[in-house]
């Protein structure tokens, strides 16, 4: 099992601040706790932070994570801007997994995390389950985030067809939420049969669930490999 500091409390929307939190904490932890060898993180970057990291910015703080042996295994990538404002509520819940915006911020995560990561490791991302209220009410609305969740996996299949890497996306039920009970889970995964996918049902998001802990993955064909909802827990395809 990976063990890691996790970052997200310690507030900063940008990659300048980000540093300076993970130098003034992470690199303390580290000294305590794993003085010898590298040490996990738990890595918060904001839309805002991802859109504005080019290829010399995200090779030059890799460089500096390398030589402090700090490895970010992990990304929240929950909240899309800054959640340690003085006044957060249900913002932290947008944009949903019905929105492009949501789908285009994980991606640039992804992109990011694998540039970040030593080669063959594995990540994971955790993210919202689908959206905050009565949404899920809607059939149009679990559509849509099926779709978008379907268009990430294909982008991690196909990442991980070219380079080995697997990255896992990571649904995290919440009290309120599309997904928070096993009905909600149902429903979600009736929705995503493969035949509601067009011609090439192949390519579709299936759904595999772990009701021991409540979460659920995603498989991604034709490869069989699997993004898990939840952190690192085993999974059953049912």
């Amino acid at each position: 099992m990976q063990l890691g500091y996790c970052t997200n409390v310690h507030a900063g929307a940008d990659l300048e601040t980000t540093r300076a939190n993970l130098e003034e904490h992470a690199v303390a932890v580290k000294q305590l706790f794993s003085p010898d060898q590298p040490m996990g993180i738990g890595l918060w970057l904001s839309s805002e932070a991802t859109q504005s990291l080019g290829d010399q910015e995200l090779k030059t703080f890799k460089n500096w994570l390398d030589q402090e042996g700090l490895i970010p295994f992990t990304f929240n990538g929950f909240p899309f801007g800054d959640f340690h404002q003085p006044v957060v509520k249900h913002a932290v819940y947008l944009p949903t997994w019905s929105e492009q915006d949501r789908l285009d911020y994980t991606t640039r995560l992804f992109q990011c995390m694998d540039t970040l990561l030593p080669e063959g490791m594995r990540g994971s991302i955790s993210t919202l389950p689908l959206g905050w209220g009565n949404l899920a009410a809607k059939d149009s609305f679990l559509e849509n985030c099926g779709v978008n969740l379907a268009r990430l996996a294909e982008q991690l299949e196909s990442l991980e067809e070219r380079t080995g890497r697997l990255i896992q996306i990571c649904l995290e039920p919440e009290p309120g939420c599309a997904i928070d009970t096993a009905d909600d889970l149902d429903s979600f995964t009736d929705l995503l049969r493969p035949d509601r996918f067009g011609s090439n049902p192949g390519r579709a998001c299936c759904l595999v669930s772990n009701l021991d802990t409540a979460f659920i993955g995603l498989v991604r064909p034709p490869m069989g490999s699997v993004a898990f909802v939840g952190h690192h827990n085993h999974i059953e395809a049912v």
